[in-house]
């Protein structure tokens, strides 16, 4: 039975960053010629936001019939591999990708209890993961709220640390710039008043960033062969 590998693309840009780097992932994926992968954009699912009705907390299922929830998570739950790609806008991942996450509150019933919340997921499905995070600075920190929600999701769903891996690409101020030659680099940072030299590392830097999503794609694959 072949794998099967979900792009989940949270950037409003066609061909940004995040995507790049997500691509990478999925040739690496692609390339044992036993497995299968799609890819959904948030920005074209149009989900409608979580009313806060609690009305899932018994039910096990959002009151919200109107768009395509129910469709995204079949595909969610059939794929063996997830891929969630994402830039960091203002410190956190964008509005609409968030609504999106929030939806996912119909499948888990909580608890209150004196001494806070219980979270019970309706399913429990073993998968691995992959978050991609593009960045305007230069430190990882801005990824951290990302990190924490979307590692908490997963892992409420089943999957254990080693499940989830973690790629960043910090000071990226424009759409493909992860891909951009060094020359090209030095042209940009020349236009944004920042000093040329840095071009050389931050070029090295990006590469070697692509070719761990691609060889992370190869792995999974691999993975699939000694099953």
């Amino acid at each position: 039975m072949k794998k099967n590998l979900l792009i989940i693309l949270a950037s409003l840009r066609v061909n940004g960053n995040s995507t790049l780097i997500a691509r990478e992932l999925e040739k690496g994926f692609l390339s044992s010629g036993e497995t299968m992968a799609g890819t959904v954009r948030v920005v074209e699912l149009n989900i409608l936001p979580c009313t806060g009705c609690l009305k899932c907390n018994k039910t096990g299922k959002c009151e919200s019939r109107h768009d395509r929830w129910e469709d995204f998570l079949s595909r969610y739950k059939k794929a063996s591999h997830i891929v969630i790609a994402s830039p960091i806008y203002f410190h956190y991942l964008p509005g609409g990708f968030k609504i999106l996450l929030d939806r996912f509150r119909s499948q888990i019933q909580i608890k209150m209890t004196e001494t806070g919340l219980i979270h019970i997921p309706r399913w429990v499905m073993k998968k691995q993961y992959a978050f991609i995070f593009t960045l305007g600075d230069r430190s990882d920190h801005d990824a951290g709220p990302a990190i924490k929600i979307l590692s908490f999701i997963a892992k409420l769903f089943g999957a254990e640390d080693e499940d989830i891996t973690v790629l960043i690409g910090r000071g990226l101020a424009i759409r493909k710039q992860v891909s951009l030659s060094q020359n090209r680099l030095e042209n940009l940072y020349k236009k944004l008043a920042l000093p040329p030299k840095m071009a050389a590392a931050d070029y090295k830097f990006n590469r070697t960033l692509l070719q761990q999503a691609y060889e992370l794609g190869t792995t999974w694959a691999g993975d699939l062969h000694a099953d």
